[in-house]
């Protein structure tokens, strides 16, 4: 939420779980977005970003999916596997670390109530 959901937008690799949330709660107190929002705003779908802007709304993990926000959903309890996977493998290469993120991801579907579905 707020300036630590800016460090997400930028990376290769967001990993996600059903208690992450998106948010930028200082539009929802008439204060302008910061940390880089306004341009990652501009680069949602459709009016999203607008939408998010205007009224502090919130996205959940699969939401953040669909939006382009993150880019792999990770069940929580399945986090300190995956980071110990991570630490073992001893290098950097972009491929060998997305075969284990999504060697621990699942694909996710939006609800039906969704804001992505209106």
């Amino acid at each position: 939420m707020g300036g630590g959901a800016a460090m997400v937008a930028p990376l290769k690799f967001a990993v996600v779980t059903e208690k992450t949330v998106f948010a930028t709660p200082e539009a929802s107190v008439g204060l302008h977005t910061d940390c880089s929002f306004s341009y990652i705003h501009s680069r949602l779908p459709g009016y999203l970003g607008e939408y998010l802007a205007l009224t502090g709304a919130r996205l959940n993990a699969k939401e953040m999916i669909a939006a382009g926000l993150a880019t792999h959903f990770v069940h929580s309890e399945k986090l300190e596997d995956l980071e110990k996977q991570l630490l073992n493998l001893n290098t950097g290469d972009e491929s060998a670390v997305r075969a284990v993120i999504e060697e621990f991801s699942t694909d996710v579907q939006l609800d039906q109530e969704s804001i992505l579905n209106k």
